[in-house]
């Protein structure tokens, strides 16, 4: 493969002119074309029968992507905005009865009668091996010809996340996104005030409606190539065999391929990296539509009685997670007591979260963390008003001592300006080599590290103080040792003396280490009404009065209800 063809592809503006359309269509088709638009939310989308559902009761679809979707991005009990959608801005993400959403557009067939091809659902990338499946001769397409699919597939999807797609788009609708998630973000954020169209929040105002990033919503517009990019993602552990396992008590052939069984996320639907040319032994995707495809391949299966590869149809409880009543050969396999449909429906559910995680990494390595936060923030909450609030830093002690611990929730609720919040004022005090971990208060969603939207190494004191987005290469490397990437690559979440649960010894005080801090901790010797007096004078709260002082200071922050403070954040040498 060609190093032009690895490469990244270079975000485009969203406000540069658009290609000038072929002319495939005649006046006629256009006008049939917007007629089709007017009726797509009743229309049988031709393609879905190929894929995880997006309608209900028609095929024996059950709203699969929707379902798929909410289970991986809605929010509840700890998880809150960003790291997941609040429900109105759900509902324009994953869609509802009666409506596609972002991640279901994808098989809005009216919109792509022009210029637009079928790669969203990851088929054609099939491939398995003669002498182990029964084949007399050759299988019905090269191995080569296998990974050419493949890759087309998640470079499709890297066009949708980064930028202008060569393979859909259009100057008319309708249409497929003309630009990529990231260069459109820009236009979430305008003359230093968020976007608050908030669409479908309030009576007169409906949920998105995906024309090709063509409407009057930023919002709208940033979220319908992110949820091809999900359709494409979700799609391919129902339509490969990376999850599920063969019949065992039928032999293996293309009618039966073996599967791998695997638990882990695909590591080139990360796409800020792509396909590189490598992928498991005896992995293979499936064949569509079966009329092209013969006998010597494996096919997708269009019916409940083919002996295809998908996966596609389930009934999916959107609280538990429970899929029953398979509605597949091959999602009806049990093995060890999980059915194929349940496998590719919970590794669907964590492909989402992930590239959630990736579209905010890429945001960040595009903007800055700032204006990435600014962005998930108009992203996922249903009143985007709340994103132009200020925050304000604390920061946490986490050192052998354990220092800070009643004090640090306390922190964030001594002023908003975080010019002179008392998180800032311990940031400057510590010492260089102590282990901090850097949060912020934030007035829409509770309470965030700042490492949800930078790498970990930035989590360092004076990039605290600086806003440096650049990492410390010692920092860093010390972090990625211990980095969870199933959870989410881009943080190592840690305990402090901050989580709820921890109660702090009588020996915990809050003292500053520092040289530079020392006449600070000499004034809150002598300050009986300083923070430190304060505590010195209290008994160690346990943990429920802990995680009250927690709520106390983000109610004062007039935070919405979050996770309790500490909950998640990432430790860092200085």
């Amino acid at each position: 493969m060609s190093p032009a063809a690895r490469r990244r592809p270079r975000p485009a503006s969203p406000h540069a002119r658009s290609p000038r359309p072929r002319r495939a269509l005649g006046r006629a088709g256009r006008i049939v074309a917007g007629l089709l638009v007017g009726v797509a939310a009743v229309a049988v989308p031709a393609s879905s029968a190929q894929a995880f559902g997006t309608v209900w009761g028609i095929l024996g679809q059950h709203s699969e992507h929707e379902r798929v979707t909410r289970l991986g991005l809605q929010c509840g009990g700890t998880v809150q905005a960003p790291e997941c959608f609040q429900p109105v801005s759900l509902d324009n993400l994953a869609g509802k009865r009666g409506s596609f959403g972002a991640v279901g557009a994808a098989d809005n067939i009216p919109l792509h009668l022009h210029r637009d091809r079928d790669y969203w659902h990851c088929d054609n990338s099939d491939w398995v091996a003669e002498t182990l499946h029964g084949i007399r001769g050759r299988y019905g397409q090269s191995d080569t010809d296998a990974h050419r699919r493949l890759y087309q597939c998640i470079q499709w999807g890297r066009d949708k996340l980064y930028g202008t797609s060569e393979i859909g788009g259009g100057s008319f609708p309708p249409a497929t996104p003309t630009w990529g998630a990231v260069p459109q973000a820009r236009t979430l954020w305008k003359n230093r005030k968020p976007d608050t169209s908030n669409p479908g929040v309030g009576i007169f105002s409906t949920t998105c409606t995906y024309n090709g990033t063509r409407g009057l919503r930023p919002k709208c517009n940033v979220l319908e190539p992110f949820g091809y990019v999900l359709h494409m993602a979700e799609d391919f552990y129902s339509h490969t065999n990376w999850a599920d396992y063969a019949d065992p008590a039928r032999r293996l052939s293309v009618q039966n391929p073996i599967g791998l069984g695997r638990s882990d996320l695909a590591p080139f639907l990360d796409l800020r990296v792509g396909y590189r040319g490598t992928q498991p032994g005896n992995f293979t995707g499936s064949c569509y539509p079966k009329k092209k495809c013969g006998d010597k391949r494996v096919i997708h299966g269009e019916s409940s009685k083919d002996l295809g590869l998908n996966k596609d149809k389930g009934l999916i409880d959107i609280r538990s997670g429970r899929v029953t009543d398979p509605g597949t050969p091959r999602g009806a396999v049990v093995v060890e007591g999980v059915s194929n449909v349940q496998r590719a429906v919970d590794m669907a559910a964590r492909e989402a979260r992930r590239q959630w995680v990736v579209f905010r990494q890429a945001l960040t390595d595009e903007y800055g963390p700032a204006d990435a936060a600014r962005f998930a923030c108009v992203l996922t909450t249903d009143r985007a008003e709340v994103c132009d609030r200020q925050n304000v830093v604390v920061a946490v002690a986490t050192g052998a001592d354990r220092r800070a611990a009643a004090r640090g929730a306390r922190a964030a609720a001594v002023s908003d300006d975080a010019e002179v919040s008392a998180g800032l004022r311990l940031l400057k005090s510590l010492p260089r080599a102590a282990r901090v971990a850097v949060v912020t208060y934030d007035r829409a969603s509770g309470v965030q590290d700042v490492d949800r939207f930078v790498r970990p190494g930035a989590a360092r004191i004076d990039d605290a103080l600086t806003g440096d987005p650049e990492p410390d290469p010692d920092v860093s490397r010390e972090i990625a040792r211990d980095r969870d990437p199933e959870d989410d690559p881009t943080i190592t979440p840690v305990a402090d003396a901050a989580t709820p649960g921890y109660t702090p010894g009588a020996d915990e005080d809050f003292t500053h280490g520092s040289e530079e801090g020392a006449a600070l901790n000499e004034e809150d010797e002598a300050d009986p009404d300083s923070p430190q007096s304060q505590l010195d004078a209290q008994p160690a709260p346990d943990a429920d009065a802990h995680r009250e002082d927690a709520a106390a200071a983000a109610s004062t922050l007039g935070a919405a209800p979050a996770p309790a403070f500490g909950a998640r954040t990432a430790a860092a040498s200085a």
